[in-house]
């Protein structure tokens, strides 16, 4: 199906009760269906994706932080149990995705979005890539990073899962994708997401997030 013809013609759920807008995201790690939607900063408003991970933005929301979680993931057929994130965007259509959500965390630590899309996109081979707006669905090397990316925050989440549990799922989440966020841009070249230092930093990292939360205040 032509990428442009989907973003346009899908719709989403609008739990909202109004009218959608024109501006069209898409949620990918496969593509997710059925996930909820929460733009962050219009009211946490929320939406549900299609059957091709397609969502569109509620009226009067022309930017926003957005959260993904639950749902299908349709390259699989399995349940999606994580939360992707995407920071604002001023384009069309947008993409939350593993990629996006390691972008989110460099914003988070105080990059620009610029800055945090070429540090990811350089991290990652990925030079030159808008990671926030290129369809991962549409670009097979995006892809696989995608999956790649998401696949090995899961299998760090489950390695340190029993201290994992002193946190919400989605703050262990968080945890872990900010720490490989940090990890993949620690040098100035491109990092491999199977080096064993990347995955032994990550965990450190996310062990340390964790303790951090459990120290007495």
């Amino acid at each position: 199906f032509p990428y442009t013809t989907l973003f346009r013609s899908s719709s989403g759920g609008n739990t909202g009760g109004g009218t959608v807008s024109e501006k069209s995201g898409r949620a990918v790690d496969g593509p997710l269906a059925g996930s909820l939607v929460i733009f962050e900063d219009c009211g946490n408003k929320t939406t549900q994706t299609d059957a091709q991970g397609y969502f569109k933005f509620p009226v009067g929301c022309s930017s926003s932080r957005i959260s993904i979680s639950g749902g299908l993931d349709t390259a699989t057929n399995l349940a999606f149990s994580s939360t992707l994130k995407a920071p604002k965007s001023n384009s069309n259509d947008v993409i939350v995705s593993p990629i996006t959500t390691l972008i989110q965390t460099q914003i988070e630590l105080g990059k620009t979005v610029t800055e945090a899309n070429a540090e990811i996109a350089r991290a990652l081979g990925l030079q030159g890539t808008n990671l926030l707006t290129a369809d991962p669905m549409d670009n097979q090397d995006l892809y696989t990073k995608t999956v790649v990316v998401q696949q090995l925050v899961e299998q760090i989440k489950s390695s340190i899962a029993p201290l994992g549990a002193s946190l919400s799922e989605e703050a262990f989440t968080a945890a872990t994708f900010a720490a490989l966020s940090q990890a993949l841009t620690a040098d100035s070249l491109e990092s491999s997401l199977q080096d064993p230092a990347i995955i032994q930093t990550t965990i450190s990292k996310t062990l340390t997030a964790i303790e951090d939360h459990l120290a007495p205040e």
